[in-house]
């Protein structure tokens, strides 16, 4: 989050990665994509990114809070946490995501997201990957009735300096709400200089 606004960051070199940790002192600006209202005051986080030393092995760790600076509003909270393996042509990995808004107590939303992912790479130019999320979401600490479900297909071709993703998406209860059920399709292009 901090790394939006104006900040001040130190990056150390440990453990086969990198260990970070930023603070901003203010992030009422409105430019907040998470809430129409930013109601944020300072940010901290700490984060370490890496291989631990073992080749094919990716680990992230990371937290931030983010300080109300209203009375009547609750602090913000991320928390992340996830490992992937890379062997030969296959990779593994998992994730959780823990979000905390800024809000009243009676509104503040805590979404909580589980992720698995598998990623083939068919050839040097094709790979094929396979993605299941699901998130928990409550409000004021009521838990919404249905967590959400997506399991998503995609594949990605390397053009070289251009490479292009064809991603599919089966959403269940999209945004919680029961019986929401959508599908969705996305094209994007990566271009490398």
């Amino acid at each position: 989050m901090a790394h939006n606004y104006d900040h001040i960051s130190i990056d150390f070199n440990v453990a086969g990665g990198t260990f970070t940790a930023r603070y901003a002192p203010g992030s009422d600006n409105g430019t907040d994509t998470n809430e129409a209202n930013d109601n944020g005051g300072t940010i901290t986080e700490i984060l370490y990114s890496g291989n631990l030393g073992v080749e094919g092995l990716n680990v992230l760790i990371g937290q931030g809070d983010e300080a109300a600076d209203t009375l009547n509003h609750k602090d913000g909270q991320f928390r992340k946490a996830g490992v992937a393996y890379n062997f030969g042509q296959f990779a593994v990995g998992v994730e959780r995501q823990e979000v905390e808004s800024i809000n009243t107590a009676a509104n503040q939303i805590d979404n909580t997201s589980d992720k698995a992912s598998v990623v083939f790479a068919a050839s040097d130019n094709v790979s094929l990957g396979l993605q299941y999320v699901t998130t928990e979401k409550k409000t004021g600490g009521t838990k919404a009735a249905e967590d959400e479900k997506i399991i998503m297909a995609e594949i990605g071709y390397n053009f070289g300096g251009l490479g292009i993703q064809l991603q599919y998406a089966d959403i269940e209860n999209t945004g919680n709400a029961a019986n929401q059920d959508e599908e969705a399709f996305q094209i994007r292009t990566i271009q490398k200089f």
